[in-house]
């Protein structure tokens, strides 16, 4: 799917999500409650094309780091990176089948998530190591509250490309 076709259906998904739950884009109104609606609205836009998931873990490092966080002792999950939503094939090392690492987060102030560009560069860049696989995009979709998409950065390649507008095309 190219970006195109892939930002048709995430736009799609978002205006869904906007228009049946206004209420969501409040200032009150928790990132994690919109990640979970967009991606019920993703779900019906992609149909059983992918697997949408939430809050996606992908591999481990037998050296204890996640590539981009170190593991903390006693901690629970070890070495597992928790992407917000991916839209996926799973089981499938091939970019085409791993399709858009997605981070979705509130803008509520002037940050550059730099854990959240550290993973999608990651993950959209080339096979490295003892990780095989690599997802064709990552999205980093910044919202302001009643703004909808006030601001995307898209990965390629391990490449970032900042996105200034408030649809996704």
């Amino acid at each position: 799917m190219n970006w195109n076709e892939l930002a048709a259906k995430l736009t799609s998904a978002w205006d869904l999500t906007a228009e049946e739950r206004p209420d969501l884009f409040a200032d009150i109104a928790h990132e994690d409650a919109v990640r979970g609606q967009f991606v019920k609205r993703l779900r019906v836009v992609f149909g059983t094309e992918y697997d949408i998931d939430e809050n996606f873990n992908v591999m481990n490092y037998p050296d204890g780091t996640r590539g981009i966080k170190r593991i903390k002792p006693g901690e629970a999950d070890t070495g597992r990176i928790a992407i917000d939503v991916v839209i996926h094939h799973p089981g499938s090392d091939e970019s085409a089948s791993n399709l858009l690492a997605l981070e979705l987060k509130k803008k509520t102030a002037n940050r550059d998530w730099p854990d959240d560009i550290a993973k999608l560069t990651q993950v959209t860049s080339a096979p490295l190591g003892l990780r095989s696989f690599q997802y064709s995009y990552g999205l980093l979709i910044r919202y302001r509250p009643t703004a909808l998409f006030s601001h995307a950065i898209l990965f390629r390649n391990g490449l970032r490309s900042e996105l200034n507008t408030i649809t996704l095309l």
